[in-house]
């Protein structure tokens, strides 16, 4: 089979002669949940589940959105696009009464050039939605919330493009052997649609700002574009000396700006966040920026008690600031494609993201249409790759992502090699991970992603990862917070805060002992909970250490102290030596020098700043010298992280000594 890669055009900032390049199509539609599209007509939110909004739509019937929207007058001889960031999970779009296209596949944003069957003036626009299509089951969207994910989940964009466009582009960064200077490959692909025929000059020209606003200086920002086809495709490298990297900890980003000009006429320009930061394998370690990473995350869902699947920009980015402050460096997306808002938010804040295709249980247990289906026949191989294909052309323009998860808990077989071979054409710059069991015989049918995968591992979990010589292993999956023990947590509530952290503190530990063990994704982020109605919530369950409201449960402070990139090693064994107070210290961080952090120990009304320089991945000591009598004052030692959040703190009480009567730390 040969695949054509759909076209994801990049929205632009600017288009010449056009006041607005882009206009919202979110807020309110008539829903028609029958399909009739004559009667009971109801409101409905755009984007949002239609079963959370109270609507029921009879299963494998559609139901269909209508709104009206103008064109503006000036975007007269342009071309014209519609973009949505997803539909769950098959619709049939139409203009005035004219079909334009369809989509199946959840979770992925896609487009159609209506040009030909828009008018100026009022349009109508109708979308015919159904869930619990073939995209849906094998992405067991629906069976995962347990009730029907259907609607328009994500926004919905409508965009003009001039006649000649940028229809496609793409970027990586490749630094030097020193890891100094970077250069921005490129690929760009500009659409023709020239109604003139005259033959123009075209080219690309580029502009960069620091994370300051600063103009970068570059060698050579112009790029001539061939125009001898309606697509015509120009690769190039742009230079740039000693940029600030993007690390999750340094989360710097540079505006890049990227004009198009036809005869000396800038027609379309195009703005876009990047971060200078790049991703390698070297055996059984994962590299960014030429440091080897540890990675400390959740899962998370798209999950709101009554929004369910579709979340406002807001929640996505209360999401990041809340892990990121629980000290997680890193989400996997499960089981599905982020939002656009989603991946803004961990580029801006600092956040590694793993981003996952909506592929989930194909050959497993959990999912029944396996003791019907075959999970080798090549009919569904089609569903597999687009889903693949939409993850990766959503997700490639942000820096935050640095794994392509081909999908969840599935039997590898000659298909998920195929999915393979096109994610690594499609991005080479990013390891792809399959998430099987890597060891015994549970789904260990042989994957040849560039990372291991264990689920759920035992303490000897990391220790076996040494094994895999070639590629490192995450933990996709693991320490699921206590909550199928339910009558233990009836009967003793210290399961969920003690018992479980300690627990988790243990497995870190032994993470950061074993280099090739990448690190892992605690089982989950955040409650999946729906609450459909009064009388109805469903859901798999309360197992995030927040809640769907994104309140901080028990098991979050445990996660944040296990998860603590600063770690005092003597805590339970320190001696005061001639006034002075010898604090062991390990830096956990991937790329923060201690020296970055505002460290302060507070006893009394005693404040006293300190100052410690230890390298990242490395262990140093704190010398606390006394400026008190010690009384019965607790020490409080506080750590805030450079992006201005207390990442960890220990108070130490003083103890009375037998033999001289003093206290001593």
């Amino acid at each position: 089979m040969n695949f054509e890669i759909p076209v994801l055009s990049p929205v632009p900032s600017s288009v010449s002669g056009v006041q607005n390049a882009s206009i919202s199509l979110n807020g309110t539609w008539k829903f028609y949940p029958d399909n009739s599209g004559q009667s009971r007509a109801g409101d409905i939110e755009v984007p949002g589940e239609w079963e959370m909004q109270g609507y029921k739509v009879e299963k494998g019937k559609s139901a269909t959105y209508r709104r009206s929207f103008l064109l503006p007058n000036d975007w007269e001889g342009t071309r014209i696009k519609i973009r949505f960031d997803g539909v769950s999970s098959f619709c049939l779009i139409k203009i005035n009464s004219k079909t334009i296209g369809s989509h199946e596949g959840s979770f992925a944003a896609f487009e159609f050039d209506i040009t030909d069957v828009v008018k100026s003036g009022e349009n109508i626009l109708e979308v015919e939605v159904q869930c619990e299509t073939v995209s849906d089951l094998l992405a067991c969207t629906s069976q995962y919330a347990a009730h029907p994910v259907g609607g328009i989940l994500r926004k919905v964009t409508l965009y003009t493009l001039p006649q000649i466009n940028i229809s496609d582009f793409s970027w990586e960064v490749k630094f030097d052997d020193q890891y100094r200077d970077a250069a921005i490959n490129f690929n760009c692909k500009v659409g023709f649609n020239n109604k003139t025929g005259k033959r123009s000059a075209v080219n690309l020209k580029f502009d960069i700002q620091d994370p300051n606003g600063q103009d970068v200086r570059m060698e050579g920002n112009t790029f001539k574009v061939p125009v001898s086809k309606s697509m015509n495709e120009v690769e190039g490298s742009i230079k740039v000396t000693a940029p600030e990297k993007w690390d999750p900890e340094h989360p710097n980003l540079y505006l890049l700006t990227t004009s198009l000009v036809v005869d000396g006429k800038v027609l379309q320009t195009n703005m876009q966040k990047i971060g200078f930061r790049q991703i390698e394998i070297r055996g059984n370690r994962l590299f960014v920026n030429n440091l080897p990473v540890k990675l400390r995350g959740v899962n998370r869902h798209e999950i709101h008690p009554l929004r369910g699947r579709s979340l406002t920009p807001d929640l996505c980015r209360r999401d990041v600031e809340l892990f990121r402050e629980g000290n997680c460096n890193y989400i996997r997306t499960s089981h599905y494609p982020p939002s656009g808002e989603f991946l803004q938010a961990c580029d801006e804040l600092g956040m590694f993201v793993e981003s996952e295709a909506s592929l989930c249980w194909i050959e497993h247990g959990a999912s029944p249409i396996w003791k019907t289906w075959k999970y080798l026949d090549n009919q569904y191989l089609p569903y597999m790759i687009r889903a693949n294909y939409d993850n990766v052309l959503a997700g490639r323009q942000h820096p935050c992502i640095i794994i392509w998860s081909l999908g969840n808990e599935s039997r590898w077989s000659p298909l998920w090699e195929r999915v393979l071979e096109e994610v690594k054409k499609l991005d080479p710059s990013r390891p792809t991970a399959f998430h099987d069991q890597c060891w015994g015989a549970y789904n260990n049918a042989g994957s040849k992603a560039d990372i291991a995968n264990y689920h759920y591992p035992g303490f000897n979990g990391p220790g076996e990862t040494e094994k895999e010589k070639n590629r490192p292993t995450i933990f996709g999956e693991y320490m699921h917070v206590q909550c199928y023990a339910r009558r233990e947590l009836e009967t003793d509530p210290a399961v969920r805060s003690d018992v479980w952290a300690n627990t988790l503190k243990q497995m870190v530990d032994s993470v950061y002992k074993y280099p090739a063990c990448l690190g892992g994704a605690i089982w989950s982020g955040i409650d999946d909970i729906f609450h459909i109605s009064e009388n109805r919530i469903c859901g798999y369950g309360p197992w995030g250490p927040i809640d769907g409201w994104r309140r901080e449960k028990p098991e979050y402070t445990g996660m944040k102290r296990s998860y603590s990139p600063v770690i005092l090693t003597n805590i339970n064994d320190i001696k005061t030596l001639s006034g002075e107070i010898v604090l062991n210290i390990e830096n956990r961080y991937n790329f923060t020098n201690l020296n970055e952090l505002k460290i302060t120990a507070k006893a009394g009304s005693f404040i006293l700043p300190l100052h410690v320089d230890v390298n990242p991945m490395s262990k140093g000591s704190i010398i606390i010298k006394l400026p008190w009598n010690i009384q019965e004052d607790k020490l409080y030692i506080s750590f805030t992280d450079p992006r201005g959040f207390i990442c960890h703190e220990e108070v130490i009480e003083p103890v009375k000594t037998q033999s001289s009567g003093r206290f001593q730390f």
